[in-house]
């Protein structure tokens, strides 16, 4: 089977189950988030199922990593964060997601509220720090 197909077929399982009473409750938010939005579950280290597939993520590992560099290092708003990784490979979107994973993961102490400073950040970045549910992940 191809690598993207078996990727493809992970991802399904993967929020399938976070769907399941049984085995749902086992998952982590930002591990459920990470496999719906493509972003590579850098924070989770435990979970093997991810680490075959580093390759097809939208947001790679090497990106997050870097992300979370940058993060512990800057008192950056999202428009600076933003600016900073101008003409690089990250767009908006990518980073807002990128952003909810590391929050949802409690992975370091960050100030948020720095990050979403009134009138610093697009409105879609407010999602970051809003509280994940199952009803936002899809399986269309």
């Amino acid at each position: 089977m191809e690598n993207s197909a078996a990727f493809q077929l992970m991802r399904f399982q993967i929020l399938t189950a976070a769907h399941s009473e049984a085995v749902g409750q086992k998952l982590s938010a930002a591990y459920i988030y990470a496999w719906d939005r493509g972003i590579f579950p850098t924070a989770h280290e435990g979970a093997d199922w991810h680490k075959p597939f580093i390759d097809y993520f939208d947001v790679g590992q090497d990106m997050v990593d870097d992300l979370i560099k940058v993060l512990d290092e800057n008192k950056f708003t999202f428009y600076e964060l933003e600016d900073y990784y101008d003409n690089s490979e990250w767009d908006r979107a990518q980073l807002i997601g990128a952003c909810r994973y590391l929050f949802l993961s409690e992975y370091f102490d960050f100030d948020w509220n720095r990050l979403l400073t009134p009138m610093e950040h697009p409105t879609e970045a407010s999602s970051i720090t809003r509280p994940f549910s199952l009803d936002d992940i899809y399986l269309n």
